[in-house]
């Protein structure tokens, strides 16, 4: 097959064995990658009535991200995935602390509708606090800049351990995010105390 491919379309930029898709008949499905959009065309073109051979587009989409938060994001991914047939959602690694999730579907639009799901899961929730002002209750979010930096990341990873959930440091846009794997707002308000508790500290001994 590999053969075929590049003497319709040139070389290939990948070619795999994959998992059964959910629209392939047979259990020998492979995924070939191409350099150029034309390239793809070309063989679907190829194959076109061929009654041995069912070819179609793949529309894929990867989320990386440390593997401490593909952990705790695993379960929602599983639960939501299950409820669609028109795509699907292999990981891949970890590798150097990193894993992937790679997201595939032939119907594009469902795709992209399932990308959106998964990266509101991706990012979480982010943390923020209550403050009472001029008389009315104002939320804002909890950051300080003790939690980008190394012992801040440590710090928050003995507090996930301690209460059950994942708090992750997300310095490029300065926000908490807190993903937990039972939405229960009870753990919500505990990492809140937490945190607001110790960043009264840091602005004490500051």
């Amino acid at each position: 097959m590999t053969a075929v491919l590049e003497s319709v379309a040139g070389a290939l930029r990948f070619c795999h064995r994959s998992d059964p898709f959910p629209r392939g008949r047979w259990h020998t499905n492979t995924i070939a990658g191409f350099f150029q959009p034309e390239q793809t065309l070309a063989v679907l073109k190829n194959f076109s009535g061929n009654p041995n051979v069912e070819a179609y587009l793949i529309y894929t989409v990867y989320f990386s991200a440390p593997k401490e938060l593909t952990d705790a994001v695993r379960l929602d991914v599983a639960e939501i995935m299950s409820q669609t047939a028109d795509a699907m959602a292999v990981w891949e690694g970890p590798r150097s602390g990193m894993a992937s999730l790679r997201l595939s579907g032939a119907r594009r639009e469902k795709v992209l509708d399932m990308k959106k799901v998964l990266e509101a899961i991706f990012s979480g929730r982010v943390v923020t606090t209550a403050t009472l002002l001029g008389g009315r209750i104002t939320q804002h979010e909890i950051w300080h800049d003790f939690f980008a930096t190394a012992p801040g990341d440590i710090w928050l990873q003995h507090l996930g351990r301690e209460i059950g959930v994942t708090v992750m440091s997300d310095k490029l846009q300065r926000r908490l995010r807190f993903y937990d794997p039972e939405a229960n707002d009870a753990y919500m308000k505990t990492v809140e105390r937490r945190l607001a508790g110790k960043i009264s500290i840091l602005d004490a001994r500051q």
